[in-house]
């Protein structure tokens, strides 16, 4: 039976892969699995690049009212701060389509980013301790724009030179229980679209020449995928061409990309906040 998901937490539970690592935490109402693929075999068995992946999964779809909020949006950064490792020069890249609502998750993040690039260049005087210097990109689709997002993004490196990339985008699981309650992070970037086999080129290191820390939420679930898991026998290939979104699903992209985004600023603005930062981007 074939797998489709972006997540790695679910190609690697239940097998013992020779060079993952693996270990679970819980910090306040998440569950926090880190996975680390340290050797190139596993990763060409896993079919993902070598690297961290962590996820923080909640009892409860990411659209319910929860007063951990905060700390939800503190864990996460605190996450974001390991993967960023210091850098202060950051671009943060809102991937998706905003006509499609399950895929415009880093649209919807992108536009909380507390940006102040613009600041450090002709303000430097209102430059405070610990103001990253923050760019925000939300390229679009090639559908829309003709442009390969790659190029985009690559092009903006090149002009804005960060010292790290945090992409957001949608993601796609096998697993019903972590449909819109999963929010995994990895340092090793993304393939945009590959979890519903409409893959783009990759943003990563590799390919934009600075770390790259892709942040996602899975948002649909293909119907090949739970037929597969239902029936535990092939299912028809016709039903790859589907795919299955929550019935909330605007919740679900409205409250997951404040937290994101709030997860963001709290890691880029550690002197300001989470009132204060809402205050300049809202």
């Amino acid at each position: 039976m074939s797998i489709r998901t972006d997540l790695a937490v679910e190609i690697t539970e239940n097998n013992n892969y020779k060079g993952v690592t693996s270990k679970k935490s819980t910090k306040s109402d998440l569950t926090v699995t880190e996975i680390e693929i340290i050797s190139e075999e596993a990763a060409r068995q896993i079919g993902k690049p070598k690297g961290k992946y962590i996820t923080l999964t909640s009892d409860t779809t990411l659209n319910t009212h929860s007063d951990q909020f905060y700390e939800r949006a503190r864990v996460l950064s605190e996450v974001i701060t390991e993967l960023i490792n210091g850098a202060e020069n950051i671009l943060v890249v809102g991937l998706g389509n905003r006509e499609i609502t399950p895929d415009r998750l880093g649209v919807d993040t992108s536009e909380h980013i507390f940006a102040t690039r613009h600041i450090h260049n002709l303000a430097p005087d209102l430059v405070t301790e610990n103001m990253s210097k923050v760019s925000v990109l939300s390229p679009g689709v090639m559908g829309e724009t003709g442009i390969e997002t790659a190029e985009a993004v690559g092009a903006i490196v090149k002009s804005v030179s960060p010292d790290a990339v945090i992409v957001v985008d949608s993601l796609a699981c096998a697993e019903l229980d972590n449909l819109a309650k999963t929010i995994q992070l990895t340092d090793t970037g993304i393939s945009p679209g590959s979890g519903v086999q409409n893959s783009r080129a990759e943003l990563s290191k590799s390919t934009l020449g600075v770390p790259t820390i892709a942040i996602g939420v899975p948002t649909v679930v293909d119907m090949q995928t739970i037929a597969e898991h239902i029936f535990k026998q092939k299912a028809d290939k016709s039903y790859r061409s589907l795919s299955v979104a929550p019935k909330d699903i605007d919740r679900i992209i409205s409250r997951a990309s404040k937290l994101i985004s709030s997860g963001i600023n709290l890691a880029l603005f550690p002197s300001l906040t989470l009132e204060e930062i809402n205050s300049l981007v809202e």
